[in-house]
Order: structure tokens, then sequence, then C-alpha cells
């Protein structure tokens, strides 16, 4: 089987969460840095040109060169990538930083790509050969932002540490420190005319810095949560800013005073560009999409979704033609497998969606959220049928019964509870666990329920008496995931003590350990034949596991962040796994004739 699995996955569903965007300089091509790559958009269709892919974690960082042949991206990869915007292929792959590259920038020659890091340093890079030239320290903290003066003799740096730094290119030394924020910088811009420094920071403050003597000329406040980016307008007459607050202000900077606000997005904005001209704009937000901006009608004129924030629970229909993911957006979203496309989108819960699963017939759809509650909805019309609530916390995990008269439910609250799907109420609690029970596992009878919780404790239920006939002892860490063979004789858990263990349940005993590496296993699956067994790693890579031999034979890698969820098809010829990086991918497993 390993020789015939495809080392990439047949389809992706997502596009991942949005951290950058950013307009070419001729203004006909948008770039939208996420966390699984960069797309880039046509501007006058906004249609996707190409998709960049390479960084092997989130994009976070993206800059055109001046002539606009050049991309670059930084990344949480701790990598810096040089792209060719007309074929999207990776021309150069800069390392030297030790931690995330948060932020790059091409000098106004674009000879010069300077770039802010993590690991507290900024560094210039030769385009031309890809070396580093010169590397300036003296922040104290993470570097979030770095811009040249428009001669490009001077580089400015924003910082976790709460100060901007200016730094003469030509010596390398540090000019001065601009001190006045009492929270961390999340952005900086260059007037253009050079003589001032804006700042956008946590403090929910934008001030304004005159280069030359470096006093704060200028406090700008009317956000009501922390200002993550910041930009001048061509002319340099105004400010546009943008918060976690989910609005876009424009500040006059004669009068210091707000002129405009751009409302439309319902989450965080964490990024804007201005259309070279300055009659568009556009942004970024948390909430998924990105929206283009008349400046002047403040009001979004095209939106580009179909972003998607981290996936945290997957599983198939049982007739294996759709599946379904719930996600950190608190959505749940009902996929086509064949065709890839987004079949409808469920809303009601109010926070992070953390599992969904299909009744054993299909007909149902039970989703679990941080907002404590359970939704039950009919899977054929995406009807909400009735919310559950008991929980006193967040409710994490969720099984149906093989019978489906059943759902069990997992909580922060430390308890499991039991519901009686066709009365839609609760019939039993089952305590015993000391902290957050974040898996479960019915037996293939349905006679038994198992729970994994952060105590590093399994335990085995008499779903009958409610209660506890065993206790399975061996992880250190918490037990993230479970999971019963077919024939019932095993259970499986994964830890986050980085170990995969077999139970006989007969004799309640660890009888085998499973282990590729050293990171935590976030999720199981077995193939309903019981001959394979799928993880998903912390190494954001999913193994899949000989259960006869104990063995790895494949290792797939393609997700950016942590697999969160696997699950098989019924016929055991597809895998499909949700991670952290917004995605859901499709993986074929059966043998090729």
């Amino acid at each position: 089987m390993a020789q015939k699995i495809k080392s990439s996955p047949v389809r992706t569903f997502g596009k991942g969460w949005i951290f950058n965007v950013k307009y070419s300089h001729d203004g006909k091509m948008l770039a939208v840095a996420t966390s699984i790559g960069i797309y880039l958009f046509d501007t006058a269709t906004h249609q996707e040109k190409l998709f960049l892919s390479g960084h092997t974690d989130y994009v976070v960082s993206i800059s055109f060169s001046p002539d606009g042949k050049l991309l670059a991206s930084g990344s949480d990869d701790d990598t810096i990538k040089l792209w060719d915007v007309k074929t999207g292929k990776a021309t150069m792959t800069l390392r030297g930083h030790g931690n995330d590259v948060t932020s790059v920038r091409f000098s106004p020659d674009g000879k010069l790509l300077a770039s802010g890091s993590d690991d507290h340093t900024i560094k210039l890079w030769d385009v031309k050969t890809g070396k580093a030239a010169m590397t300036l320290r003296g922040h104290g903290n993470d570097v979030t932002s770095v811009r040249f003066s428009p001669d490009g003799k001077l580089l400015a740096s924003g910082s976790d540490d709460d100060t901007i730094k200016l730094w003469d290119l030509h010596t390398g030394k540090l000019v001065k420190s601009f001190v006045g924020h009492t929270n961390i910088i999340e952005a900086i811009a260059y007037s253009p005319d050079g003589t001032c420094i804006a700042s956008a920071s946590d403090d929910m403050t934008v001030r304004l810095w005159d280069v030359t003597t470096g006093e704060n000329i200028q406090t700008l406040v009317g956000h009501r949560d922390f200002v993550i980016a910041v930009s001048f307008t061509s002319d340099g007459k105004s400010l546009v800013s943008s918060s976690d607050d989910g609005t876009i202000r424009l500040w006059n900077l004669a009068t210091g005073k707000e002129v405009k606000t751009y409302k439309g997005h319902t989450g965080f904005v964490w990024s804007i560009s201005l259309s070279p001209d300055g009659r568009h704009m556009a942004s970024g937000s948390r909430d998924c999409t990105v929206m283009f901006w008349d400046m002047e009608k403040r009001k979004p004129v095209a939106t580009i979704d179909g972003f998607t924030r981290a996936v945290w629970s997957v599983q198939f229909h049982p007739d294996g033609s759709t599946f379904i993911s719930g996600s950190k957006d608190n959505s749940i979203r009902v996929w086509d497998v064949k065709g890839g496309t987004l079949i409808k989108e469920l809303n009601g819960h109010t926070d992070d969606v953390n599992c969904v699963c299909f009744s054993p017939d299909g007909r149902l759809l039970a989703s679990a959220s941080d907002d404590e509650t359970i939704k039950l909805w009919a899977a054929s019309t995406g009807q909400n049928m009735k919310t559950l609530r008991e929980h006193e916390d967040y409710v994490v995990t969720m099984q149906f019964s093989p019978d489906g008269h059943y759902l069990a439910s997992g909580s922060d609250d430390n308890t499991v509870k039991l519901w009686d799907v066709a009365e839609e109420k609760s019939v039993k609690t089952l305590k015993g666990h000391t902290s957050y029970v974040w898996s479960l596992a019915y037996s293939p009878d349905g006679k038994f329920l198992a729970s994994g919780s952060w105590d590093a404790l399994i335990k085995i239920w008499d779903i009958k008496e409610g209660k506890a006939v065993k206790n399975l002892k061996g992880h250190t860490g918490y037990v993230w995931s479970l999971i019963y063979t077919p024939d019932g004789k095993y259970l499986i858990s994964a830890s986050d003590d980085n170990t995969i263990r077999v139970w006989d349940i007969e004799q309640g005993a660890h009888v085998r350990t499973l282990k590729e590496n050293d990171e935590a296993v976030w999720c199981l699956a077995v193939s309903p034949d019981g001959k394979y067994v799928a993880s998903g790693s912390g190494d954001n890579s999913i193994f899949i596991w000989d259960f006869q031999k104990g063995a790895v034979i494949k290792k797939l890698e393609g997700h950016t962040n942590i697999v969160e969820s696997v699950h098989f098809s019924t016929d055991s010829q597809y895998l499909i796994a949700g991670s952290d990086d917004g995605t859901c991918t499709l993986w074929k497993l059966k043998e090729s004739k």
C-alpha cells in the first residue's frame, strides 16, 4: 500500500487564513499572504491568477519589488522567498533568521530587501546574490515591521518592545529610538516626503513622529482595540489605519481628526493596502474575506471569500459523497468530495466549532462549540433542529452511538454527557475525570464509552450502568484522541506525550506503543477494514500505520500547521484531514489497478 499512496493530496479544500494584502506597484495585482501560501489576484476582475506555494509555515508578510517583477515573502518557517511574479516560481530562499520572519520590504531601488524577525534582529539582504549584507541588533523583543525611508538611506523598525528604531544603512548604526507607545508596535509607515513616521500600536493609538527630532508630534485616538496596520495616502495628507475593532479609519493629518470610517468586515482587520492611484483600498480580515473599497464612497466594491481559519474537526458522510468540517471561525462547512466545492455553510454558533459528526444513518449532523452548546442539524437542508445546553464550559468532543440513538459529549467542565437524540435531552452525566474531557469513543457494540482527559487518564464507562468499569493508565500527557478497532478488541489512544498507545479492552492492559517522532499526536482514525491507523502530528504531517505490524508505511506532508482531525471514508479508499492552517486535504489510499 505504501508505494501506491500518493505523496500529495488529491484535493485541498479552503484557502487558509489571511495575514497580509499588498497591491503591486502598477495596481494590477493584489497579493494575499495566507497560512498556506500566497494568492495573486487580478484587481480588475478579482479573479485568482496564481498560487505560490513552498513555505512550510504561515506566510505573514509580502512585498513587491519596485519594478514589479519579484515578490518577497516572510514566513513563520524562518525563511524569506523571492518569487518570479510572472511564473509564480520561487527563485531564491533566504535563510539566516532564527525565528519567524514577520516583515519584509524592498528598498526603493530594489537592490536590498529588509526583514524583521521574532529573533529580535533586522537583516538587509542583497537581492541579486541572496546574501545577508547586514544584521541590525538593538530591539529587546520581536521585530514586527520594517520600512525604508523614501531615499533608501534610513530604515525604520517597530517592535514588541514598544519602540520604533531608526537605522543609518550606510553605517548600520542606530540613529535614534522613538519612545511613547505603551504597548506593542504592530506596524509602521514612512510619509512620502520622508519627514514623518507613523506607528500603529496595541495601545489603541496611531502616533506620528518627526524623523529629525524624534518627537511624537501627533497622536490619533479613536480605535477601540489594537491598531494593526497603518498607511499614508500618496499625497501624505492623510493616513489610513485598521484595527481589531473591525474598522478602517481615514485621518486628516492637518487636523488630526478622523474623517471617514470604513465598516464591512465582521472581524479583526489585520492588513490594508492602498492602490497606487489612491482611489481604492484592499483589506484582509479575520472574517476570512478580502475587501476592495472605493475610498471616496466608503463602500466595498468587491469581496473575495473562501478563506478559512483553523479546522478542528472533519468527518465523511456515511455515503462518502460529502464531508463536514468544524472551524475556529464558528462555522460548519459541507464540502463536495468529488467536485471540491463548498455546498453549504452552517452558522449559528458564537464561538469555535470544536467537533462535528454525522449520525450513523447520515440524516443528522451534530456540532460542539466553545459557546458551551451542541447543535443538531438536518444534514440534507442544513436546518438547525435543536440546540442542547447543559454543559458549563466548552464542549470539545462528541460521538454518536453506533445505533444513532444517543450522542455522547465531553467538555471542559470535566464531565461526559449522554443525550437521547430523539428526545433531544440529557439522560446521564458521567463524572470522574479531574480535568477537561477532550476525547470520546463508543465501542462497536455501543455498550461502552471510552473517555480521555487532560488528567492523562482513559476511562471505560458501562453505558447502561453509567459507571466507570476500567481506568487505563499509562499516558503522561493529555489524551487528545480515542478510537476503537472495528472488532472492538482494542482501544487506541493519542496523547501530547508524543505516543499512540494500544490497549487490550478485555484485559484493560496496555499492549503496544507506537511512536514515530517527538511531536504530540493530535488525532486518530482507524480504517473501517481495521488494517490501518492514521494519526495527525504536531509536525504538520499525517502518518499511516500498518496496525498489525505497528509500523509507519507512509508519511503524508502538505499542511503548514498541526493536523487536528483525520477520518477514513467507509470504503477505506480515502482519508480526509483538517488542520490549523485552515484547510482540509483529501488523500487517496487505495492501490492503483
